[in-house]
């Protein structure tokens, strides 16, 4: 049975990779990603293991790697790694024996975070253009937060909107039981008794609107991942995660849902509280 063929486009050597440290007995010993089992439709990365696999390496030689030059390799695969991309890992003597003498990129990995911008800056001072996954991170997160901002804008217009519309309500509420208001009076309800009433009727609706709001945002967030998953399992692609829920910012929601609710029903409350009774019960 004829061992499988990739092709090799890239190739490092790496001493660790996350805590499990990289150490070939041989030369013709390679570490590969689970990524390389999928290009060979091998399901299971492990299944890979100790097995030779043939390799079409593409070496660019000379003073300005000019010379592209082509070699036939055999090596035994004893160890896979996570990583989405075909990636094989060689040792460093197996390149130099084959001529390579310049690499046109150096991966440093760093022990600590802390000391990822002290080390870019070192090898910027030696001449050498360095990035960093920092950088990246970065950058990223420089997108997210514009979009938080506008996202922010939008919920800040939402929550004027809904107040505006709970004042409404619990206008609408005083007038339609003016009646009540003066027959409760009239049968000795104090004023904040009156006001209590208003202002918890109008906590109660605040509270419902956020808690309804939230439940369905996370039902529609995970119908959402759920049918994204289903169509990327079927490409056999690993699952993900667009939506992160945090109960923290979800308190805090609730919260400001709970100071709307407050707002709202103080005015109507103290208009309801200052009905003259006589009055209130001949309202029409």
């Amino acid at each position: 049975m004829p061992v499988p063929t990739i092709t090799a486009v890239g190739v490092a050597n790496p001493k660790a990779h996350g805590q499990a440290i990289i150490k070939f007995a041989t030369k013709n010993e390679i570490v590969v990603s689970d990524a390389v089992s999928k290009l060979l439709t091998i399901e299971n990365p492990i299944d890979i293991l100790n097995k030779e696999i043939s390799l079409e390496l593409f070496l660019a030689l000379g003073e300005n790697g000019q010379s592209l030059e082509q070699k036939s390799v055999k090596a035994k695969v004893v160890g896979v790694v996570e990583n989405p991309s075909g990636i094989v890992y060689f040792p460093l003597d197996n390149l130099t024996a084959y001529g390579v003498k310049e690499f046109s990129q150096v991966k440093v990995k760093a022990d600590d975070a802390g000391t990822v911008e002290k080390i870019k800056q070192e090898i910027a001072d030696l001449g050498f253009q360095a990035n960093s996954v920092s950088d990246v991170i970065d950058e990223i997160n420089g997108a997210f937060r514009v979009i938080q901002y506008v996202l922010a804008g939008f919920g800040l217009i939402a929550l004027s909107v809904a107040s505006i519309g709970m004042f409404n309500t619990m206008t609408i509420a005083l007038l339609e039981r003016t009646k009540d208001i003066g027959v409760m009076k009239a049968l000795g309800a104090r004023n904040r008794d009156i006001r209590k009433i208003f202002v918890v009727e109008a906590i109660i609706i605040a509270l419902s609107g956020g808690v309804i709001g939230t439940t369905l945002a996370m039902v529609l967030a995970g119908v959402i991942t759920t049918g994204l998953n289903l169509l990327i399992s079927a490409t056999k692609g690993d699952k993900i995660s667009l939506f992160v829920f945090n109960w923290q910012f979800i308190v805090i929601i609730l919260a400001l849902t709970l100071v709307v609710g407050i707002i709202t029903g103080i005015y109507p409350a103290r208009r309801a509280s200052k009905l003259n009774p006589l009055n209130a019960l001949r309202y029409e």
